[in-house]
């Protein structure tokens, strides 16, 4: 067993795991656009996904992030990342990775695209640093709370 992070594949439990233990920035992102529970969110996200991944330290998932895709837009999608606050552990080794994976997403789509709570800093700088445009807060979501557009093209 590596104590390394890596990004992997999707494993079984592994939406379980993080919706248990899921960042309290991330749970409240989800709840004010969506009034969506983790485990629910995170399985329509993955479902709704045209790649998706694990963030792993050692044998645990930690994280779960993809690119959302509409089959009738194919050349837009929306990515997104949602974890347990033990991603900060990993955070240089996962920022290199992601870039890579983001890469992947653009030869997906050609536009990228989607909506960050403004709160969530921990992803707005990890969007920053992957290379997205960050746009200013505006009101989005059920609960009508500040979001950060963010997109990125091919």
């Amino acid at each position: 067993m590596t104590t390394n992070p890596f990004v992997d594949e999707v494993r079984s439990g592994d939406v379980e795991h993080v919706a248990q233990f899921m960042r309290c920035c991330d749970r409240a992102e989800i709840w004010a656009a969506h009034n969506a529970m983790p485990l629910p969110a995170l399985e329509r996200s993955i479902e709704a996904s045209s790649l998706s991944w694990s963030i792993r330290k050692g044998e645990e998932c930690i994280g779960l992030f993809g690119v959302g895709a509409d089959p009738a837009m194919e050349e837009r999608g929306s990515p997104w990342l949602l974890a347990t606050p033990k991603l900060e552990d990993i955070s240089i080794t996962f920022l290199k990775q992601s870039k890579e994976c983001v890469q992947r997403m653009l030869d997906r789509h050609s536009f990228l695209e989607n909506w960050v709570d403004q709160r969530n800093l921990t992803s707005i700088k990890w969007l920053e640093w992957c290379g997205f445009t960050v746009f200013d807060p505006e009101p989005f979501g059920v609960e009508g709370r500040l979001f950060c557009r963010f997109e990125m093209r091919k």
